[in-house]
Parts: structure tokens; C-alpha cells; sequence
């Protein structure tokens, strides 16, 4: 029976682990987009469809 026990807990944080280090990852990335998308904008290159999707929200 503490097997059981032992093996649920494991699963358990495993997948906790899994699911943060997504999140994590996800946030870096778009943190990444975000820089990106700044740097195209003062080049020029995305000015119109910045201003399209700004409009939109």
C-alpha cells in the first residue's frame, strides 16, 4: 500500500513539474515575440500591421 503511495506522489510532482516548466518556457517566449516585435517596429518593417492589431483591441 506505501507503494502506491510513493508512486502517486512521484507522478504527482512530476507532472506539476512538467506543467510549470511549460508555463515557464511559454513566458520566456513570449517575453522573446515581445522584444522582437518592438525591434521590427522601430525598423519599420511591421509599422502598418502594429498599428491594424492595436486598433483592433
Amino acid at each position: 500500500m506505501g507503494l502506491i503511495y510513493i508512486i502517486i506522489t512521484f507522478l504527482f510532482f512530476l507532472i506539476l513539474y512538467v506543467v510549470i516548466q511549460s508555463a515557464i518556457n511559454n513566458s520566456e517566449l513570449t517575453e522573446t515575440l515581445k522584444q522582437l516585435n518592438q525591434k521590427l517596429e522601430k525598423s519599420g518593417l511591421i509599422q502598418e500591421e502594429s498599428r491594424k492589431r492595436k486598433n483592433i483591441f
